[in-house]
């Protein structure tokens, strides 16, 4: 791996401690309204199938995109990989009046503690060296 796809991985770890939390408030949410989620391989079809979990989609998807652009050996992925790392900060904004991620990403922030501290952390990761790279 190059220096510069290095680079990128504290802001990809970062967007993946925001998904993981997201996926867990999300699934306590869905805990509430329909028992216990049985096991991961349970929580992975919801992630992927269920409707109240398909706000998470921008977000699984950016990452994934982010990912793919890591592995991709071609001279134009890190250029990509900064595109998507810029994606990813616009995304995650949390905007109550935003689109419908950001919406759902504001209330989600607001009404957990836990979620706001991974927040800030991972933001501070997203404000890194990448971002400012020209």
């Amino acid at each position: 791996m190059t220096d510069i796809r290095a680079a990128f991985h504290p802001t990809r770890a970062a967007a993946v401690a925001i998904h993981a939390a997201l996926v867990e408030a999300t699934r306590r949410e869905w805990e509430r309204h329909h028992g216990r989620v049985p096991n991961g391989m349970a929580l992975f079809r919801l992630v992927t199938e269920d409707p109240e979990f398909a706000w998470l989609a921008p977000l699984t998807s950016t990452i994934a995109e982010l990912d793919a652009a890591l592995a991709d050996p071609s001279p134009e992925a890190p250029a990509r990989a900064r595109l998507l790392v810029h994606a990813l900060d616009g995304l995650l904004r949390a905007d109550a009046a935003g689109g419908p991620f950001q919406a759902r990403y504001d209330r989600e922030v607001q009404a957990s503690p836990e979620l706001a501290v991974v927040v800030a952390r991972a933001r501070q990761a997203l404000r890194g060296p990448v971002l400012t790279w020209t």
